[in-house]
């Protein structure tokens, strides 16, 4: 079965936002693909740090 990676990509956006924290933090402990995806889009900051700035 083959993944779509840009509906993961939506799915870990919008848990960002739900569970966001002071100011758009987040903890990240999503998949690194994943989150490199999103950094490479501009969705997030820093995919390395245990945080990242949301939006």
């Amino acid at each position: 079965m083959e993944c779509d990676d840009k509906l993961i990509e939506e799915a870990v956006l919008a848990l960002f936002a739900a569970f966001s924290i002071d100011n758009g933090n987040a903890w990240k402990g999503f998949d690194f693909d994943t989150m490199n995806r999103s950094h490479e889009h501009g969705f997030i900051s820093n995919p390395v740090t245990r945080t990242d700035r949301f939006g």
